[in-house]
């Protein structure tokens, strides 16, 4: 005889487990407006809000700079959003140079 304690308890018990593997979902880049930046293949300026956000691409690509320099992604704090913040290095226009990026470390 079934009963509907051992329907309940075998149904429970049985459930499949689904995990995400997926740590980072998005990448919010954080600098002066018109600090420029490539994510992937595609070069970015950051706004008058001071932030880009782009999700999170598999396999991830690198971030460089417009100087070059290439960002470690992964270094940077995650929110419990799945957000990590990444801050670009300040800019600064010298007369008669153009643009200078200054480096930073991370972390």
């Amino acid at each position: 005889m079934v009963t509907l304690a051992f329907l309940l308890l075998f149904h429970v018990t049985n459930l499949s487990r689904t995990t995400c593997r997926i740590s980072t979902v998005s990448y919010r880049f954080e600098g002066e407006p018109g600090s420029e930046f490539t994510y992937g293949s595609t070069r970015y300026v950051v706004p008058a809000t001071g932030w880009v956000e782009l999700l999170a691409r598999s396999p991830q690509p690198s971030a460089t700079t417009s100087g070059g320099e290439r960002l470690a992604l992964d270094s940077w704090p995650i929110d419990e959003f799945g957000t990590r913040h990444v801050p670009l290095p300040k800019t600064m226009a010298h007369p008669g140079e153009g643009r200078r990026t200054y480096s930073f470390t991370p972390p």
